[in-house]
């Protein structure tokens, strides 16, 4: 809690996160509104939205921009790469995060 005795922001943006992680988990991505994670997490709608951009994007964060990303780099690969080889490297390109404490136990997950 703050001094004004509201949770920071931060919180709100976690349950979000905690919220929709669950429910993707407990019933499948696509049986899951958006709707539903910004009721589950205690927000509405609105506040949802001013988070994220899609349900994606509340765990996998900036889902448009990664696949912008891997389409960057299979378009750059050279002709002559192998199909597979070229989608494997530019696969683990986008999906290489810096390691940070984990949201959900604070250690330094990968």
């Amino acid at each position: 809690m703050t001094s004004t005795g509201t949770a920071p922001a931060g919180s709100a943006r976690a349950r979000v996160e905690r919220a929709a992680l669950d429910l993707f988990t407990l019933r499948g991505f696509e049986n899951v509104t958006s709707d539903e994670v910004a009721d589950s997490a205690g927000i509405s709608r609105r506040t949802f939205f001013r988070y994220f951009a899609t349900k994606a994007d509340a765990v996998w964060g900036d889902f448009a921009g990664h696949v912008a990303r891997l389409e960057e780099l299979l378009t750059a690969t050279d002709p002559d790469t192998p199909v597979l080889a070229a989608v494997c490297a530019a696969y683990v390109e986008v999906n290489d995060y810096p390691r940070r404490s984990c949201r959900c136990c604070g250690s330094a997950c990968s």
